[in-house]
């Protein structure tokens, strides 16, 4: 089966279930989260030419979801202090630019510059990698702190029921 028809099913799961857009994060990942990383890793296997077929078909559905898998990824880097998890949170990002607007991205880019701070997770592969959105993230990253901020973007950390940290919008 293709890359985009695994982002199908998991986008037909998805609707079936409507818990994944609720703003929790459990302390294990949900089977949607895991389907997703392991969708990801089958697309950065993929060719760069590859890539870009793909991303022509990412919907706004997909991309929302994307999004949403992102700003999960990088709370789930941050409590576990995995690269891979950084890494695919933010391929994912690098997949919905030029779908959603860039300013739904920065928002999002903020959590990840708060993992980088404070975990030592680097942004490299991504950098590298992914042509337009390398830039985005290299102008992201130059900012002002003060316009990086998690608070600039609308999010504080904190922790859950459990002890764990979560970013929470305050949006």
């Amino acid at each position: 089966m293709d890359v985009i028809g695994k982002l199908d099913i998991i986008l037909q799961k998805i609707n079936t279930d409507k818990e994944y857009f609720k703003p929790s994060i459990p302390e294990t990942m949900k089977d949607i989260d895991i389907e997703l990383n392991k969708f990801v890793k089958e697309y950065m296997l993929l060719s760069q030419d590859e890539r870009e077929i793909i991303k022509l078909y990412i919907s706004t559905d997909y991309a929302w979801v994307l999004l949403i898998f992102a700003e999960n990824m990088a709370t789930y880097a941050l409590r576990l202090s995995e690269q891979e998890l950084f890494s695919n949170g933010l391929t994912a990002l690098s997949m919905v630019y030029g779908v959603l607007d860039a300013r739904e991205i920065m928002v999002i880019m903020a959590l990840y510059c708060d993992v980088h701070k404070k975990r030592g997770l680097i942004f490299d592969r991504i950098v590298n990698d992914a042509g337009d959105f390398s830039k985005f993230v290299e102008d992201f990253l130059k900012r002002d702190e003060s316009d990086k901020s998690l608070e600039s973007m609308g999010y504080v950390l904190t922790k859950n029921e459990n002890n764990s940290p979560i970013y929470k919008r305050t949006w």
